[in-house]
């Protein structure tokens, strides 16, 4: 327990999450929504959302991203999926401000087991002028972001060695569909060692407008076949963070329910 509680500390990923997972048996049992009904399906409107994980197994490494994924590296450690339902009766821009909205990230909070209470996810996070610069600037506004410009924010977790640079860049959009990609353009280390080398830390989300004032988010995190073997399991870690930026983009508050904790389902 110790040695998990360190991994997933200095990751960045630590806490449990109050969703319950099913763990993939098979590659073919997660689709994202890049065509056929997406796997796992959008959950019900103001439920949990419906999470997937599946694991580092040898076969993994002949794994082929979707197309609309924009990820041209075969394989990987780890894939999370998660898919939900929320209201949002702003427009398109609206739900893309949230990601430009960088610093607010600041504000998002996560359930820890091993302290039993909520924590701060990020300590720090500010947009930069690009791939080579350290100097801050705004958060990016929605306009910016319609570019498909790679733009590039630091990320500094509550519980890891130093701010990471992130890329981030927008593949798709439209009145009713955003595909947002996000990963790491610096290592993530710890401790002299490195856990994610630049682009093993990726996260992808697609919006999708399923009614008035109703959106879909699908996101999918994949560590990279590059990644330190440290990185794989801790299933818990990866999907605590998934939920915690699902519940902030969707704006719901990171805090709100009562944690259901991993081992109990």
């Amino acid at each position: 327990m110790r040695s998990f509680r360190l991994l997933a500390g200095l990751c960045g990923l630590l806490g449990l999450s109050a969703v319950s997972v099913t763990e993939a048996m098979a590659l073919g049992q997660l689709h994202p929504p890049c065509g056929p009904q997406p796997q796992p399906f959008y959950s019900e409107l103001s439920a949990r959302p419906a999470l997937q994980v599946v694991r580092d197994e040898p076969m993994n490494a002949a794994w082929v991203p979707p197309v609309c994924t924009g990820w041209t590296k075969s394989g990987y450690r780890m894939l999370v999926a998660l898919a939900a339902t929320f209201r949002f009766h702003g427009s398109g821009d609206d739900l893309l401000a949230r990601f430009g909205d960088v610093s607010a990230f600041k504000d998002i909070k996560y359930w820890t087991a091993s302290d039993r209470r909520w924590r701060i996810l990020i300590a720090d996070a500010v947009a930069v002028d690009g791939h080579d610069s350290r100097h801050r600037r705004p958060d990016f506004t929605a306009a910016e972001l319609r570019t498909g410009k790679d733009l590039y924010f630091l990320q500094d977790d509550s519980r890891s060695s130093g701010s990471v640079l992130y890329q981030m860049q927008v593949l798709e959009i439209g009145p009713k569909r955003l595909v947002v990609a996000i990963e790491n353009a610096s290592p993530v280390r710890a401790f002299l060692m490195t856990l994610f080398h630049p682009g093993d830390l990726q996260f992808l989300y697609f919006l999708d407008a399923r009614g008035p004032g109703i959106w879909g988010l699908y996101s999918l995190t994949r560590t990279g076949r590059g990644a330190s073997s440290l990185s794989s399991g801790h299933e818990n870690s990866y999907v605590s963070r998934a939920v915690a930026f699902y519940r902030h983009f969707a704006g719901i508050p990171t805090d709100q329910n009562p944690p259901v904790l991993f081992s109990d389902n």
